[in-house]
């Protein structure tokens, strides 16, 4: 998984959260991470597909269980090209 793609991840979760301390690890994930519900997720999955310029259904969405997850798929999507 990229860094890059972490970093830019980091930026949209401090966005949606409108908290600039929050500091992703590749581990994370809603347990993690204060005021998380599945209305974020939401919120983190339309602003990723802005970001990234990607489409991630939410059948896919719904087996993330970690930031690193996330990122995965993220790579794999953009490799894609989807």
């Amino acid at each position: 998984m990229a860094d890059d793609v972490m970093a830019e991840l980091t930026d949209i979760v401090r966005d949606v959260f409108m908290d600039d301390t929050i500091t992703l690890t590749p581990e994370m994930w809603a347990d993690d991470i204060v005021g998380w519900s599945s209305i974020m997720l939401v919120e983190i999955v339309l602003a990723v597909q802005d970001r990234f310029g990607v489409r991630i259904p939410a059948e896919e969405a719904d087996t993330l269980t970690s930031m690193g997850d996330l990122a995965a798929l993220i790579s794999r999507h953009r490799a894609q090209g989807r």
